[in-house]
């Protein structure tokens, strides 16, 4: 008898322990002025989208910017005295779990960008600090695109079991707008303008063609000289909160984002689901994440962009299909979806 008790008690606490809440304690950087963040975004879309009788949430944001060796000790060991029952480095801090508990610790790589920018000791120390350590610190490795897989691989040298492709998700401020499309003079965003977004040559491809360009990001004085020096009306906007970013794709006619670098793309998924035609880069991971609802040109050729603006200006059967597939598409990246998989993630940790 007191043996079947014993057992049973011993049931009872085994469903308890099943049954309780996993604290999840998501890690962001600090955020720079003038910068817009949309993976902080991301994962607060996806917080809010895990069951909450399972998950009890914790956003942490770093206490100060990333920068120098002492302050970056100093984060680590901010981030180790944090810790959840699952940490999600959510990244470009990867180096915050080098003093978690590896079994605890899911890290996502957004790309290896740096790698290809870097050059002798730095690009080195990037290697180690912000991918080789990490990855092999971390319990799980999520990142966003195939492409970013691959990467990471060459770069890492891991197995390919500890990772998993999970893609950005929408947040619930990019949301259907109709408006009438204006033919004669359309209105063109384009998100970015460092040198991946490819600014330039867009400038060079509206040359001519009566449009207005809208440029969400700082820029430089290059760029400045050659929308003046090619005549181009343009409007430049900096520091949009989410509201602030989504009425620019409201007002939008077309989205152009032909970057040629991206680990993701997400740009294109919110064009797409405000309903606005979009124009992007054939190269991976955007022509897989923009699916069937997006113009994809070279993003090299001036030309090739040129003739997919006019077209999509010109061609109304055309311009109409890009919406109702890019429509289409962005249902397969709904946070519920997307939070699925990393709960998928989180269980894996915890079991």
């Amino acid at each position: 008898m007191l043996h079947r008790d014993v057992l049973a008690c011993e049931e009872r606490r085994a469903l308890n322990s099943e049954k309780k809440r996993r604290r999840v304690v998501f890690f962001y950087r600090k955020p720079r002025p003038g910068h817009h963040y949309s993976i902080e975004r991301l994962f607060d879309a996806v917080s809010d989208a895990l069951p909450e009788e399972r998950y009890e949430i914790r956003r942490l944001v770093c206490p100060f910017e990333s920068k120098g060796v002492m302050r970056r000790l100093l984060l680590m060991i901010w981030a180790a005295f944090n810790q959840g029952d699952i940490n999600h480095v959510t990244g470009d801090v990867n180096f915050l779990g080098l003093l978690m508990r590896r079994s605890c610790t899911v890290l996502t790589i957004l790309d290896s960008a740096s790698m290809l920018r870097l050059t002798g000791l730095r690009r080195w120390l990037y290697g180690w600090i912000w991918l080789r350590f990490p990855v092999m610190r971390a319990g799980r490795v999520t990142v966003i695109s195939e492409s970013t897989l691959q990467e990471t691989l060459e770069y890492c040298g891991e197995r390919a079991a500890k990772f998993r492709v999970i893609p950005c998700c929408l947040t619930g401020n990019f949301t259907p707008s109709t408006k009438s499309f204006n033919s004669q003079q359309p209105r063109i965003l384009q998100v970015g303008t460092k040198n991946n977004k490819n600014l330039e040559r867009v400038i060079e491809a509206l040359a001519g063609l009566l449009c207005k360009l809208v440029v969400v990001g700082p820029l430089s004085s290059g760029q400045l000289h050659l929308l003046k020096v090619l005549g181009i009306v343009y409007e430049n906007h900096t520091n949009l909160d989410d509201e602030g970013m989504a009425k620019q794709y409201r007002l939008a006619d077309i989205v152009v984002f032909a970057s040629t670098y991206e680990g993701f793309g997400l740009p294109i998924l919110e064009a797409q689901a405000v309903g606005r035609v979009v124009v992007t880069s054939s190269r991976a991971p955007m022509d897989k994440v923009a699916g069937a609802g997006a113009a994809l040109v070279n993003p090299e050729s001036v030309e090739s962009i040129r003739d997919a603006v006019k077209k999509i200006v010109h061609d109304d059967i055309y311009r109409d299909q890009l919406i109702a597939a890019g429509f289409e598409n962005v249902r397969k990246y709904s946070p519920e979806a997307v939070a699925a998989e990393y709960a998928a993630v989180y269980e894996m940790l915890a079991g």
